[in-house]
C-alpha cells in the first residue's frame, strides 16, 4: 500500500511539473526534447508510461517503461480519462506482480499483457467491456480471475498458456468463446459456462488437462473441434440439446471420459471426435445420425457396446480401429459401405452382422480382430477389399454371398483357424497372398478364374490336392509355396505359364505332369519339392530355369524334351537320388551348378548341340562314373567336374579350347585325360587332386596353364609339356610326388613361385635355354634332385627356388645371374661346392643356410653385399675369400660355419655385423681391413680357436661381446682409433692375460676384460668372476685407468701417449716417419750402433706395427704411407 502512495505522489508530481513545461512528444523511434503543442494521437513518455491522446479528449495507455512489480494505472493524464490499455502495452513485463486498472478503463486491447509470467493479482473494473485476442496469453503466474460483466465475448486466445489459472468466473451476457481461449490452461479445475453463450471456439478448453466436469448449456449451438482435445481428467460432460454435430477432435485424447450422452440433435459425428478415449464403455448413437466419420471411435480400448442405427448411411475410415474390447456389432440396415480399416485390431470383436445392403467391405476393415469366429458376408457384397480379414486368427467359418467377384489381396491373410470356407462361382478374381498361411484349410474349390495370383496360397499346410481349372492360364510366384501336405497338383490344360517358387517347398508332392501349353516355368517352380519322384514337361518348355528342381531329392530321373535349349543355373542342384538325365538333342548351354550335388547320376552324355557347360555345371556328383562330351564344346566352365570322384577318364574334343579353373578338380579316381588338339588354356586348379591321373600330354595348341592346374596329382609320373608355353605358372605341379623327370621346353622363360615345390621323387629337371627367372620355392622340397644346370639365360634365382632339396649334390648357375634369392639353397645338405658367377652381385639372406656340406663356396668377383645368414651353418665349409668388390656383410653371414679356418676379409668392408663369424670354432687368427670401424656385438663370439686378432687402423666399436668365449685368444692389439669397447667384448677368453689400451678409448663397458662366466644353479643365471693376476697397460688418466681400478686389476702405466706411425718419435707424423722406417728395416743403426728404432719398446712398437701382424716390414711401410693420405 506505501509502495502505491508513493508511486500515486511520483505520478502526480510528474503531472504537476507537466503543467508548468510542455509534454515531449515521442514517437516509435524518436523522442523530441524541444517544448511544442501536443495534437491527437502523438505518443506522449513519461516516467513509467508512454501513452496516446485519442480524440483529443480520452487517453491510451500504449507501453509500460517502468520496472515496478506492482503498477497502478492512473484514471486520468492530463486532466483526461484514461479509457483503454493499447495493444502490447504491458507485454512480456515478467517482472510485474499485480496491476490495478482504474474504473475509467473501457478497453483491453490484443496482447495487452502478453507474456506477463509473475502477474499474480489484477482486478478487471467492470467498465471494460472488451478484452482482445491473447491479452492474457502466457501469464503463467495468474491462478484467479474475474471478468467484468459488460464483455459479450472472450476473444482468441485470450487465456491461452496461463497454466496456473485455477479459477474463473465468465459472466452471464458472454456469447463468445472463441478459439482457444483458455488452451493449456493445464490447472484450470473448474469453469462455468453460462446459458448466454451460444458458440464454442476451436480448442476453446485444449489441454486443460485438470477439468474433470463440464457442462454445456442448451444455448449452445455451435462446438468447432477440438474444443476439449487433451483434456486428460475429464470424466463427465453435459453437451447441449441444440447442437447438430460433434466437431472433428472435440474429446480426442480425453483418456478418462467416461460417460457421454449424445444428444438427439447430432446428425453427424465428425473426424476423431472421441479418439483415444480409452474409458468410454457404452455408447449410444441417436436416431438422426447419418454419418460417422474416420477415427471417431479410434483407440477407445474400453469400448464394449456401441448402438448404432439405421439411419447411419456411412462409417468412416478406421472409426473404431483398436477398440479392443468390442465384443459384437450389428451394421446398420442402411449401410452400403464399411470403409477400410473400420474394426481393424479390434481383437475381442467375435461377432459381426453385416448389413444386407452392404456391397463393399473396404481394406483391412477387420483386420486383425483375432477374436472373430464366424462371419456371414451376405449376397450383396459384391467386393471384398484387401486384407479384409487378415490376421483374423480364430477365423473358423466364413459363409459367403453368392455375387462376391473380386477377393481383395491378404483377404484371409494368416487365418490360421479358417478350415470351412467355399467360394461362389461369381467370383472373378482373387488378390495376391489372399489365403496366404490358412493352415487348417484342407480342400479348396478354385472358382474360374484366370490366374492364381502371387502367394495365394503361400503356407496353406492342409491342403493335399489341388486342381487348376482350365480358365485359370498363368500360376503367379509362389502361388502354393510351402504347401508342405499338397501331393496332388492337376494344372489347367490352357496353362501358359508357372511363376518363380509356385510349388516351392511342397515336400509331399510326389509327381506332376506340366501341360504342353506351358512355355514358361520361371526359377525355383518345384525347388525343394523333396518327395517328387516323377515329372513330365511340356513339350514346348525352351528354358529350363534356375532352381526349377533344385532339392528335388527324390527325382529318380528326367528326360528334357527337345524343345528345350537352356538348362539354367541350380536347375537340378541337390537331386541327390537322380540317376539319369536324358538331355534335350537341341541343348545349347547347360548352366552353374545345373546338376550340382546330383550324387547318384553315374552317367551323361551331353549332345553335340551344347556349345558351353558352365561354371559348377557337375560339382560333386560323386557317382558319376562316365562323361561324353558335346564334339561342338567350346569351353568346360569352372569347377565343371569338380569332386567327381568316380570319373575315371575323360576325352576332351577337340572343339574345346578352354579349360575352366577347377574344371576336373578333385577328382580323384581320374586315370585318364585326352586332351583337345585344339585346346589354348588350362586354367587354374584344372586338374588339381586328380591323385590317381599317372601322365598327361599336353597338347603344343596350349599356350597357357594357370597356377596349380596339377597341384596335388600324387601319382603323376609323366609330363610331356607344350612347346609353345611361355611360363611355368604357380604351384604348376606342386605336390606331383611321384614325377621323377621334367623337361621344360625352349618356349618357356620362366618359372613361376611353387611351380614344382614338394616334387619329392625328383630327380631331373632340364631347363628351358631361354629361361629368365626361377621364382620363389620353385623347387623347394624335391628331396630327390640331384643335380641342377642353371642356363645362361636366367638373371634371377628367387627366395627358397631350391630350398630343403637335401640330395641336391651339383649345381651349376648362370654366367648372367645377378642375384641369389633369400634362402634359395636353404637346407641343400648334399651340396658339396659352388661357383658364384662373377656376374652376381647379391647374396640374399639365408641363401646356402645349413647346406652342412658345402666345402667350397667361389665367391664372385664382382659381388656387393652378402645378406644375413646367407652360409650360417655351413659347417665344412673351410675357406673363404671375400673379395674387395664386397662392401657389405649383413648380421650372421658365417655364424656356425664350425670348420672354417681361413677367412680373407675385403678391404672395402666397413663394418663387421652380428654375429657374422660367431661360433666359427676353427678360426685361427683374423686381420680386421683398415676401412673397417666397427665390429659389432657378438661379431667373433665362440670362435674358441681364434689366438690372434690384427684390429685395423680405423676400427673405433668393438660391440659387446664381440670377441667373447674366444677361449684361445691370446695376443690383442687394440688400435689407437678404438673410441669405445662394449659390455663383455672380451669375456671368457680364458689366455688373455692381459690387455693393451690406448687413451683415446673414452668408454668401456662392463666387464669387458678379466671376467669369465660361471653358471649359477641357485638362481639360473650366470656369474661374472675375475681372472686372477690380469694386467690392464694403458694410460694414466683415461678409461683404462678407471676400469682396472673399478674393477680391481693391476694397472701399468705406458707414460706418454705415441701418436700411431711417429717412428722418430718427434711428436708429428710425416713423410719423415716414412723415410726413417724405411732405414730402419734396411738395417741403418745408430752412431752408438743400436737399431733406429728400440723393437721392444712394446709402446714404440704398437705404434708403428701399421698392419698389426706383431712384426716391422715393408708392408708397415706402404700402411704407414697410406695412413699419412687419409689423415692428411
Amino acid at each position: 500500500m506505501r509502495k502505491t502512495k508513493k508511486f500515486a505522489a511520483i505520478l502526480l508530481s510528474a503531472l504537476i511539473l507537466s503543467s508548468s513545461f510542455s509534454a515531449l512528444p515521442v514517437s516509435a523511434a524518436t523522442i523530441e526534447s524541444n517544448n511544442q503543442a501536443v495534437s491527437s494521437d502523438q505518443v506522449i513518455k513519461t516516467k513509467d508510461f508512454m501513452y496516446s491522446v485519442i480524440d483529443n479528449q480520452n487517453i491510451k495507455i500504449e507501453k509500460y517503461i517502468g520496472n515496478d512489480k506492482t503498477v497502478v494505472i492512473p484514471d486520468t493524464i492530463e486532466d483526461k480519462s484514461v479509457k483503454s490499455i493499447g495493444e502490447d502495452a504491458f507485454s512480456n513485463c515478467s517482472n510485474i506482480e499485480k496491476i490495478t486498472i482504474p474504473d475509467s478503463v473501457n478497453k483491453i486491447d490484443d496482447y495487452a499483457f502478453y507474456g506477463c509470467s509473475s502477474l499474480n493479482d489484477i482486478s478487471i473494473p467492470n467498465s471494460v467491456y472488451n478484452i482482445g485476442k491473447s491479452a492474457f496469453q502466457d501469464c503463467t503466474g495468474l491462478v484467479s480471475i474475474s471478468l467484468p460483466d459488460k464483455i459479450f465475448s472472450i476473444s482468441e486466445s485470450t487465456f491461452q498458456g496461463c497454466s496456473n489459472l485455477i479459477n474463473i468466473s465468465i459472466p452471464e451476457g458472454v456469447s463468445f468463446i472463441n478459439l482457444a481461449a483458455f488452451k493449456d490452461c493445464s490447472n484450470l479445475s473448474n469453469i462455468s459456462i453460462p446459458d448466454s453463450v451460444t458458440y464454442l471456439g476451436g480448442n476453446a478448453f485444449q489441454n486443460c488437462t485438470k477439468l474433470v466436469n463440464i457442462t454445456i448449456p442448451n444455448s449452445v449451438t455451435n462446438i468447432v473441434g477440438a474444443t476439449f482435445d487433451g483434456c486428460t481428467s475429464l470424466v463427465t460432460v453435459s453437451l447441449p440439446n441444440n447442437i447438430t454435430s460433434i466437431s472433428g477432435n472435440t474429446f480426442c485424447d480425453c483418456p478418462n471420459l467416461e460417460n457421454i450422452s449424445i444428444p438427439d440433435s447430432v446428425t453427424t459425428i465428425e473426424d476423431s471426435a472421441f479418439r483415444f478415449c480409452k474409458k468410454l464403455k457404452n455408447i449410444t448413437i441417436p436416431n438422426k445420425v447419418t454419418n460417422i466419420s474416420s477415427y471417431a471411435f479410434y483407440g477407445c480400448t474400453n469400448l464394449e457396446k456401441v448402438s448404432i442405427p439405421d439411419s447411419v448411411t456411412s462409417i468412416g475410415r478406421s472409426a473404431f480401429a483398436f477398440c479392443s474390447n468390442l465384443q459384437d456389432f450389428i451394421t446398420p440396415d442402411n449401410i452400403t459401405n464399411i470403409d477400410e480399416y473400420t474394426f481393424y485390431s479390434c481383437s475381442k470383436l467375435e461377432k459381426v452382422k453385416l448389413s444386407n445392403k452392404l456391397e463393399n467391405i473396404g481394406n483391412y476393415a477387420f483386420g486383425d480382430c483375432e477374436s472373430l469366429k464366424s462371419v456371414t458376408i451376405p449376397n450383396s457384397v459384391k467386393i471384398l477389399g484387401n486384407g479384409v480379414f487378415s490376421k483374423c486368427t480364430s477365423l473358423n467359418t466364413v459363409t459367403t454371398g453368392s455375387n462376391i467377384k473380386s477377393i481383395g489381396d491378404e483377404a484371409f491373410l494368416e487365418c490360421k483357424s479358417l478350415e470351412n470356407f467355399s467360394l461362389p462361382s461369381s467370383v472373378k478374381s482373387i488378390g495376391k497372398v489372399a489365403f496366404y498361411n490358412c493352415s487348417s484349410i484342407k480342400s479348396f474349390t478354385i472358382p474360374q478364374i484366370d490366374r492364381i495370383s502371387e502367394g495365394m496360397f503361400h503356407g496353406c499346410s492342409g491342403i493335399t490336392t489341388i486342381t487348376v481349372p482350365n480358365s485359370v492360364k498363368n500360376i503367379d510366384m509362389c502361388a502354393f509355396y510351402d504347401c508342405s501336405n499338397l501331393k496332388s497338383a492337376k494344372l489347367s490344360n490352357n496353362l501358359k505359364s508357372i511363376g518363380e517358387d509356385a510349388f516351392r517347398g511342397c515336400s509331399n508332392l510326389d509327381n506332376i505332369v506340366i501341360p504342353d501349353s506351358v512355355t514358361t516355368i520361371d526359377s525355383g517352380a518345384f525347388y525343394d519339392c523333396s518327395n517328387l519322384k516323377s515329372v513330365k514337361l511340356s513339350n514346348n518348355l525352351t528354358n529350363i530355369d534356375e532352381f526349377l528342381f533344385s532339392g528335388c531329392s527324390s527325382l529318380k530321373d528326367i528326360t528334357i524334351p527337345n524343345s528345350v535349349k537352356n538348362i539354367s543355373d541350380y536347375a537340378f542342384k541337390s537331386c541327390s537320388n537322380l540317376k539319369s538325365a536324358k538331355l534335350s538333342n537341341n541343348l545349347k548351354s547347360i548352366g552353374k551348378d545345373a546338376f550340382g550335388y546330383c550324387s547318384s547320376l553315374d552317367s551323361i552324355v551331353i549332345p553335340n548341340s551344347v556349345i558351353t557347360i558352365d561354371r559348377c555345371a557337375f560339382y560333386d556328383c560323386s557317382n558319376l562314373k562316365s562323361a561324353k562330351l558335346s564334339n561342338n564344346l567350346k569351353s568346360i566352365g569352372e569347377d565343371a567336374f569338380r569332386g567327381c570322384s568316380n570319373l575315371d577318364n575323360i576325352v576332351i574334343p577337340d572343339s574345346v579350347t578352354t579349360i575352366d579353373s577347377g574344371a576336373f578338380y578333385d577328382c580323384s579316381n581320374l586315370k585318364s585325360a585326352k586332351l583337345s588338339n585344339n585346346l589354348k588354356s588350362i586354367g587354374e586348379d584344372a586338374f588339381r587332386g586328380c591323385s590317381n591321373l599317372d601322365n598327361i600330354v599336353i597338347p603344343d595348341s596350349v599356350t597357357t596353364i594357370d597356377s596349380g592346374a596339377f597341384y596335388d596329382c600324387s601319382n603323376l609320373k609323366s609330363v610331356k609339356l607344350s612347346n609353345n608355353l611361355t611360363n611355368i605358372d604357380e604351384f604348376l605341379f606342386s605336390g606331383c610326388s611321384s614325377l621323377k623327370d621334367i623337361t621344360i621346353p625352349n618356349s618357356v622363360k620362366n618359372i613361376s613361385d611353387y611351380a614344382f615345390k614338394s616334387c619329392s621323387n625328383l630327380k631331373s629337371a632340364k631347363l628351358s635355354n631361354n629361361l629368365k627367372s626361377i621364382g620363389k620355392d620353385a623347387f623347394g622340397y624335391c628331396s630327390s634332385l640331384d643335380s641342377i644346370v642353371i642356363p645362361n639365360s636366367v638373371i634371377t634365382i628367387d627366395r627358397c627356388a631350391f630350398y630343403d632339396c637335401s640330395n641336391l649334390k651339383s649345381a651349376k648357375l648362370s654366367n648372367n645371374l645377378k642375384s641369389i634369392g633369400e634362402d634359395a639353397f636353404r637346407g641343400c645338405s648334399n651340396l658339396d661346392n659352388i661357383v658364384i658367377p662373377d656376374s652376381v652381385t647379391t647374396i640374399d639372406s639365408g641363401a646356402f643356410y645349413d647346406c652342412s656340406n658345402l666345402k667350397s663356396a667361389k665367391l664372385s668377383n664382382n659381388l656387393k653385399s652378402i645378406g644375413e645368414d646367407a652360409f650360417r651353418g655351413c659347417s665344412n665349409l673351410d675357406n673363404i675369400v671375400i673379395p674387395d668388390s664386397v662392401t657389405t656383410i649383413d648380421s650372421g653371414a658365417f655364424y656356425d660355419c664350425s670348420n672354417l679356418k681361413s677367412v680373407k676379409l675385403s678391404n672395402n668392408l666397413t663394418n663387421i655385423d652380428e654375429f657374422l663369424f660367431s661360433g666359427c670354432s676353427s678360426l685361427k687368427d683374423i686381420t680386421i681391413p683398415n676401412n673397417v670401424k666397427n665390429i659389432s656385438d657378438y661379431a667373433f663370439q665362440s670362435c674358441e680357436n681364434l689366438n690372434t686378432i690384427v684390429i685395423g687402423n680405423n676400427v673405433e666399436t668393438i660391440g659387446n661381446c664381440a670377441f667373447a668365449l674366444c677361449e684361445n685368444l691370446k695376443n690383442v692389439k687394440i688400435s689407437n682409433s678404438v673410441k669405445s669397447i662394449g659390455t663383455a667384448a672380451f669375456r671368457d677368453c680364458d689366455n688373455l692375460d692381459s690387455i693393451t689400451i690406448s687413451k683415446n678409448v673414452s668408454n668401456i663397458g662392463e666387464f669387458a676384460f678379466g671376467y669369465y662366466s660361471l653358471y649359477n644353479e641357485e638362481n639360473d643365471n650366470f656369474d661374472n668372476i675375475k681372472y686372477n693376476n690380469y694386467k690392464i697397460y694403458g694410460y694414466k688418466n683415461t678409461a683404462a685407468e678407471t676400469y682396472a681400478k673399478e674393477n680391481g686389476f693391476e694397472f701399468i702405466s705406458l707414460g706418454k701417449q705415441i701418436l700411431t706411425g711417429d717412428a722418430n718419435l718427434d711428436g708429428t707424423v710425416n713423410i719423415k716417419d716414412v723415410t726413417y722406417l724405411q732405414m730402419h728395416i734396411a738395417g741403418n743403426k745408430n752412431p752408438d750402433g743400436s737399431p733406429l728404432i728400440d723393437e721392444t719398446n712394446k709402446q714404440l712398437f704398437d705404434s708403428i706395427d701399421m698392419n698389426n701382424d706383431g712384426k716391422l716390414t715393408v708392408n708397415d711401410v706402404t700402411a704407414l704411407q697410406t695412413y699419412l693420405t687419409q689423415n692428411n
